[in-house]
C-alpha cells in the first residue's frame, strides 16, 4: 500500500481538521472596512455627479407630436423636427434627417426652412457644401423677409460667398435687415462705414409660412418685416398688379422640385414683365436660361435681360453683357457687351467695372470708338425718354390736381346745396310747428272764454225760469150712484172753515 507523502496544510501541523482560519477573516473584516471607508469619502461626489439622465418623457413626447405634425403637412413642426434632428438635443442627431425636412418647408415657401436649407449647404452638414444653392435659398428666405436671412445674404455678398462680391448689393442688404430689425446688420453697416436706415415697424404675425389654399404655419417669429399673405399675393396678382404677380412668381419659383409650380411662377413673371417689372424680367430671363419651368432658351432670355437693360437696369445690363461676351443665345460680340457693361459701370455696378476694365483692353479702336458712340447714343434716348416720362408724369399730376380741385369745388356746391336745402326744410318745419302753436292758442283762448260764458250764465237765472204760484187743483169728482157715499166725498172736499167765534 502506497503512502501519499505530499505536504498539505492538514500535514503542516499549523492547521489542523476542524479548526477555523482566523487570518483569512481578518483579511474579509479589513476589505468591508475599506470599502465602507471609500464609500464614505468619495460620497459627497457622487452626490453632485452629473449622470447625464435621459431626455424626460415630456420631450420624447413633444418630439413625437412635432414628428406627427410634420408629416400631417405642418410647416412650423417640419422647421422645428429639423432642428432636433440637426441638434440631436432630444432625438439622435440625424443632418440628412433634418436636411430633407428643410428641404420639404424651403419648397413649400417657407423662409424660416429656406434660410435652415441654406445654412445646411453653406456649411456643408447633411449635404454636401455648395455655397451656390446656399445663395439661392438664402435669397429665397430674405425675398420672404425673414431679417437674418436679409443679413447674411448682405454677408455673402460681401465676401463673394456663392455670388459676385458686390460693396453695394451688401450694403443694400444689410440696409434691408437693418430696417427688418437685425441687429448684426446694423453692426455690419457701421462696420462699411454706410448709414443705417431707421427700423420699420415689424408686425409680430402668424403667418411665417403661407401655404397653397391659404394654410399658414405657425412661426412667430417677430424679426420678419409684415409681409402680405399668401391669398392677398395671390387675389392682388390676379387683379393684375405686377409686384404681387412678381411675388408670386417667387414663391413658386422657389419650389424648384415642382414642375406644375415652376409652370406657374413662369406665367406670372410673365404677366408682370409685361407691365414693365424689371425684376420679373430678369427672374424670367434666367428661368429660360436654365430651363426652369420652360424650355432652355437663351435667345428668350437674352430678349427679356434686354428689355429690362433697355431701363437702365444695371444687374440686367450686366447679364445681358455676358450673354454677348460669351456668345450663348446669340453670336458673340465684346462690343456690345462693353457697351453694356459701360453703362452698368456708370450706375456704380462693381463687377461690371470690373468686367469693363478687362475687356477694354482687348478691344480695338474702332470698337472702343463705336462703344463710346453707342453708349453717347443710349444715355441721350434715355434722357429723352427720362424727359418725356417726368414731363408725363407733371402733366399727369397737374390733371390730377386740376381734377381733384374740381372735385373738391363739386363737393363743396353740393354740400352748400345740401345746406341750403337741410335750412329750407327746418325753416318749413318750423313755421308748421309756430302755426300749430298758434291755432293751438285760439283754440284754448276760444275754450276758456266759453267756459267763463257757461259759469256767468250759471249765476244769472233767466226770468222765464221764476217759481210760479201754485194753482188751485180742483178735487177729483167720483163717480158713485150711492147718495150717502157722495154726501160724504163732498164733505171731504169741502176746505176747512175757521172755527166761529
Amino acid at each position: 500500500m502506497r503512502v501519499n507523502n505530499r505536504p498539505s496544510l492538514l500535514n503542516k501541523g499549523t492547521i489542523h481538521r476542524g479548526q477555523i482560519d482566523y487570518r483569512q477573516g481578518h483579511d474579509q473584516l479589513r476589505l468591508i472596512i475599506m470599502g465602507l471607508v471609500l464609500f464614505v469619502v468619495f460620497l459627497p461626489f457622487l452626490a453632485t455627479a452629473d449622470f447625464a439622465p435621459p431626455p424626460p418623457m415630456t420631450a420624447l413626447n413633444h418630439y413625437y407630436e412635432t414628428l406627427r405634425a410634420a408629416r400631417e403637412g405642418s410647416l412650423d413642426a417640419q422647421n422645428r423636427l429639423g432642428t432636433m434632428l440637426a441638434s440631436g438635443e432630444v432625438a439622435p442627431k440625424d443632418l440628412q434627417a433634418a436636411f430633407a425636412w428643410f428641404e420639404v418647408a424651403a419648397m413649400r415657401g417657407s423662409p424660416e426652412g429656406q434660410l435652415n436649407l441654406g445654412m445646411l449647404y453653406y456649411t456643408g452638414e447633411g449635404v454636401k457644401e455648395d455655397h451656390a444653392k446656399a445663395a439661392l435659398w438664402i435669397r429665397k428666405a430674405a425675398d420672404g423677409g425673414h431679417s437674418k436671412a436679409l443679413n447674411l445674404l448682405g454677408y455673402f455678398y460681401e465676401q463673394g460667398l456663392g455670388v459676385k462680391a458686390d460693396h453695394h448689393q451688401a450694403i443694400e442688404w444689410y440696409g434691408k435687415g437693418a430696417m427688418a430689425g437685425s441687429f448684426e446688420a446694423k453692426n455690419s453697416l457701421i462696420r462699411l462705414g454706410a448709414p443705417v436706415p431707421p427700423p420699420q415697424k415689424i408686425e409680430e404675425s402668424d403667418s411665417s409660412g403661407v401655404l397653397e389654399g391659404g394654410e399658414h404655419s405657425a412661426d412667430t417669429t417677430p424679426s420678419r418685416i409684415a409681409v402680405p399673405t399668401y391669398n392677398q399675393t395671390r387675389l392682388a396678382a390676379v387683379r393684375g398688379n405686377p409686384e404681387a404677380q412678381y411675388r408670386l412668381g417667387t414663391i413658386l419659383s422657389s419650389r424648384v422640385g415642382n414642375l406644375a409650380d415652376l409652370m406657374a411662377a413662369t406665367s406670372w413673371f410673365q404677366a408682370a414683365a409685361k407691365q414693365g417689372h424689371q425684376q420679373s424680367q430678369i427672374d424670367l430671363g434666367m428661368m429660360y436660361l436654365l430651363g426652369l419651368g420652360v424650355k432652355e432658351d437663351p435667345a428668350k432670355a437674352a430678349h427679356f435681360f434686354s428689355m429690362a437693360a433697355k431701363e437702365d437696369n444695371a444687374e440686367a445690363q450686366v447679364l445681358l453683357a455676358r450673354l454677348y461676351l460669351w456668345g450663348i443665345g446669340m453670336e458673340k460680340n465684346p462690343a456690345i457687351a462693353q457697351q453694356w457693361y459701360t453703362l452698368a459701370a456708370d450706375q456704380g455696378h462693381i463687377n461690371a467695372k470690373k468686367e469693363q476694365d478687362r475687356l477694354a483692353e482687348l478691344l480695338t479702336p474702332e470698337q472702343a470708338i463705336w462703344v463710346d458712340q453707342q453708349v453717347g447714343a443710349f444715355r441721350l434716348e434715355r434722357a429723352a425718354k427720362l424727359k418725356a416720362e417726368a414731363e408725363a408724369k407733371a402733366k399727369a399730376e397737374a390733371l390730377a390736381k386740376r381734377l381733384a380741385e374740381e372735385k373738391a369745388e363739386k363737393e363743396r356746391q353740393l354740400a352748400e346745396e345740401k345746406a341750403e336745402r337741410e335750412r329750407q326744410i327746418l325753416a318749413t318745419i318750423e313755421a308748421r310747428e309756430e302755426a300749430a302753436s298758434q291755432a293751438w292758442l285760439a283754440r284754448e283762448e276760444e275754450r276758456e272764454e266759453q267756459a267763463k260764458k257757461a259759469l256767468a250764465s250759471q249765476k244769472e237765472v233767466p226770468p222765464h225760469r221764476q217759481p210760479m204760484e201754485e194753482a188751485a187743483v180742483p178735487p177729483p169728482q167720483v163717480a158713485t150712484d150711492d147718495p150717502d157715499r157722495l154726501e160724504q166725498l163732498n164733505q171731504l172736499n169741502q176746505p176747512d172753515q175757521p172755527p166761529s167765534q
